[in-house]
């Protein structure tokens, strides 16, 4: 019995030793995480997870008095109303909100109507706002009737945005409908490729709405976001992110309050889990970029191309163009505050691009563009 006792005794002894060795090793993992200063921002990171790296972004509330709703949780809510117009290229919303201002974000895909659309920039809509505009693109081709019981005036809620860079920039910078048909095309394919199987809805193969729907998708984005969702939780004052995939810083995302990028941060980090999961290249590794490389990334251009669009009465778009990156500022002019900015890479493939055809199209070159094909013949 006395040997017994020694050998629990024993046991016991060896496993607490065990647990106090890996206490130094998780220390040592969190000392990884690296802090840089960006102007009036702290960058934290690397977050890892195979080919997606995430760094946080923490600094101070700049909007302060404004409660902001997302796109998302006001159709939950059935708090607004999007619907068509007849105009390929232009959606109208409305809100039934008393206090709270709707914020929406450029790359929000609305599900429904004639074609899933992506709405291609910020917009704010004020309390009881009514039939506002929202400029728009096609993410899905082919489609001009109801898809099912779907109301055909109407658009419903989508958890998802579009999920590439390329799409981003086809979209909002370059505004081209046929790039972003293309693109979105691209990202199916990679999706389908990655997954082994086609990833393409028989309701609709070229909507990328019901791809990003696709339960194989979900499953191996949902991998990346179970493993990086956490990184928030006891940290506080963190408004955006930059991420970067393959080893190339892609994107960052930095709004003017915490609360709204805490609404914001579960479908953001998915549709940057999508992207990272398309563009995963087996068995191939990549020296994933400094937390210094990330702050850097945030600064703006020593030489810019400056462009200021008024959205509307609440919001005023500024467009930095430089070198290797653009800058989109979205500022809210109730708290003259920036309320969001996106910065995206710019590489060589989007200089070719912009060297060989015309910078920006008109909305009247995208809305014959947007139309499909029986409907233009008949024009």
């Amino acid at each position: 019995m006395k040997c017994m006792n020694r050998f629990i005794s024993a046991s016991f002894a060896i496993v607490f030793l065990m647990a106090l060795a890996v206490i130094p090793i998780q220390a040592i993992a969190s000392e990884k995480i690296m802090t840089e200063q960006s102007g009036r921002f702290k960058v934290l990171g690397p977050f890892t997870h195979r080919n997606l790296a995430i760094y946080l972004v923490k600094g101070k509330d700049v909007i302060r008095k404004t409660k902001f709703v997302t796109l998302e949780q006001a159709l939950k809510d059935g708090k607004v109303t999007v619907g068509e117009t007849g105009n390929v290229s232009s959606l109208v919303i409305s809100s039934m909100y008393d206090e709270e201002y709707v914020f929406i974000q450029a790359g929000d895909i609305v599900k429904g109507g004639k074609q899933d659309r992506t709405l291609s920039t910020d917009l704010i809509v004020p309390p009881g706002g009514k039939k506002m505009p929202l400029q728009s693109f096609c993410v899905e081709s082919g489609r001009w009737q109801a898809r099912g019981a779907e109301k055909v005036d109407k658009f419903s809620m989508s958890s998802n945005q579009v999920a590439s860079r390329d799409l981003r920039v086809a979209s909002r910078y370059r505004k081209s409908q046929q790039e972003v048909w293309d693109n979105a095309a691209d990202l199916q394919e990679k999706l389908s490729s990655n997954v082994g199987k086609s990833v393409r809805s028989p309701v609709s193969s070229s909507s990328l709405e019901l791809t990003l729907g696709n339960k194989d998708v979900r499953k191996h984005a949902q991998d990346y976001v179970d493993a990086l969702r956490g990184i928030i939780k006891d940290r506080k004052h963190i408004i955006g992110f930059v991420f970067a995939i393959n080893g190339q810083l892609n994107t960052a995302e930095v709004y003017g309050s915490e609360d709204l990028f805490r609404q914001l941060w579960s479908k953001m980090l998915r549709t940057a889990a999508v992207e990272a999961f398309a563009e995963l290249k087996k068995g191939k590794h990549f020296k994933t970029p400094s937390t210094k490389a990330a702050a850097a990334f945030l600064e703006y251009p020593r030489e810019s191309k400056v462009q200021r669009d008024r959205i509307n009465d609440w919001l005023t778009s500024i467009t930095h163009e430089g070198k290797d990156k653009v800058i989109f500022e979205s500022l809210f002019s109730e708290e003259h505050a920036l309320v969001h900015v996106t910065t995206m890479r710019m590489d060589e493939k989007d200089r070719r691009k912009l060297r060989s055809r015309q910078p920006r199209q008109s909305l009247e070159q995208n809305e014959l563009q947007n139309v499909p094909q029986e409907r233009r013949r008949r024009r």
